[in-house]
């Protein structure tokens, strides 16, 4: 895991102004935010071993709820320095999620630090998987607004 996240990292940014070069910038912001979600819950699937079909008897609900999470986390990790480097003034949403963010997961870094470790696992994963799906809300909330007030030019003229 420690080598495929940078990899990933480098891929998502070298790839993403392929993403800028075809879309305008609204429509870049989804299919980033959507692709890289998805090759994240690819990487969870087939390099990870956390598909949905690895746990024939888990809950089809707990199941779902467990991908829509890890396709959560991997967009965040890709669409975050994204949003956070947009030149358009949405100072609003990035302050909101900004706060949001740190608040939950220093909550969550409290309590995985009084958790007995053998309670930790079963306590956290459920919290961070909670976490990064609220997140799913500041990012319908900023491609509201981007599509309200959409820029007149491509992201990216030439790469």
């Amino acid at each position: 895991m420690v080598l495929i996240f940078p990899l990933y990292l480098i891929t998502v940014y070298f790839s993403s102004k392929i993403i800028d070069y075809f879309w305008r910038k609204e429509t870049a912001d989804i299919v980033h935010f959507s692709a890289y979600g998805v090759t994240g819950l690819m990487i969870e699937w087939f390099l990870i071993g956390l598909s949905p079909w690895s746990n024939p008897e888990a809950h089809p609900g707990a199941m779902f709820i467990f991908q829509v999470g890890m396709f959560s986390y991997w967009a965040t990790v890709s669409f975050v320095p994204r949003l956070f480097t947009d030149e358009r003034k949405n100072n609003e949403i990035k302050k909101t999620m900004l706060k949001f963010y740190f608040s939950y997961f220093v909550i969550v870094y409290i309590i995985a630090f009084l958790l007995p470790v053998y309670a930790r696992f079963a306590i956290l994963i459920p919290l961070i998987i909670v976490g990064y799906s609220l997140m799913n809300i500041f990012y319908l909330s900023y491609f509201l607004k981007s599509f309200r007030n959409p820029s007149k030019i491509k992201s990216v003229e030439k790469f």
